[in-house]
């Protein structure tokens, strides 16, 4: 039988699961209905989102342009240090409590370990996204871009959204439609770039 606290645990990665879920369906539009397969392009897109509504300095660290070769780590770690410094307390306070504490901890990099005992950077938002073992709401391998599942569109629409608080719904469809430039903009980059 499950603790107190295993339980309390579980109801918070599923409320942001939530959030995220509710978060890229509120980015969708006529013209912005699919998303990028790559979790790194879905974290910028995510944090540049957040920051854009709290009105900080969005799009500074975009993945595109990020060279890891370059910087010698991977990007989840300099996309985090740039959320920091652009989503401030005082902006941090335009969110609601539960959904400042959610984009907190999907952001949150946990340093893992792979198959081959090689180290590498990971963030909650990426087991939303992709899951281990595909468990997240993008299960393409072979391909740039995906459209959510329309599983996912309708629990958002009857489960999630109305399971939220005004301030909480305000901040999701927010951040959502702050990141439409973002998805917009690495989806044109992608066409151009990838093949697959």
């Amino acid at each position: 039988m499950p603790t107190e606290q295993f339980k309390k645990q579980r109801e918070e990665s599923d409320f942001r699961r939530g959030v995220f879920q509710a978060t890229l369906v509120s980015s969708v539009n006529d013209k912005t209905y699919k998303f990028p397969t790559i979790d790194e392009y879905i974290l910028s897109e995510f944090v540049n989102g957040v920051i854009n509504f709290v009105g900080g300095n969005a799009g500074e660290v975009i993945y595109p342009q990020f060279d890891r070769i370059a910087s010698d780590r991977y990007f989840e770690i300099p996309i985090r240090e740039y959320f920091d410094k652009e989503v401030t307390l005082d902006k941090k306070e335009k969110l609601s409590q539960r959904i400042a504490r959610a984009v907190d901890q999907l952001l949150k990099v946990e340093g893992r370990w792979d198959a081959e005992n090689k180290p590498y950077d990971d963030v909650d938002l990426y087991l939303h996204f992709k899951g281990r073992r595909f468990t997240g709401i993008c299960h393409e391998v072979m391909r740039s871009s995906f459209s959510l599942p329309q599983e996912v569109l309708i629990k958002v629409k009857n489960e999630i959204m109305p399971g939220l608080s005004e301030a909480e719904a305000r901040d999701v469809v927010g951040i959502g439609q702050a990141m439409r430039p973002f998805i917009e903009q690495d989806l044109d980059y992608i066409s151009k770039k990838y093949h697959w």
